[in-house]
């Protein structure tokens, strides 16, 4: 589980949708953060990368049914 000021950035970025949020990944990725992740500590960048991740597997899985 996420701390609260984490996860409120977590449900900002998927506010955006679906291939947003695929978008943020691949940009975390390559060290290009969203603007509300600019500040935070690397470690809670990487807590938000995996958070988001793991909510995409979930859309993934449904999408290959």
């Amino acid at each position: 589980m996420l701390q609260a000021n984490l996860q409120v950035i977590v449900d900002g970025l998927c506010n955006d949708g679906c291939k947003a949020v695929s978008q943020y990944i691949k940009e975390i990725e390559s060290g290009s953060l969203p603007e509300q992740m600019a500040d935070l500590p690397s470690a809670e960048q990487t807590k938000i990368l995996l958070e988001l991740k793991s909510i995409m597997a979930v859309y993934d899985r449904c999408d290959s049914k």
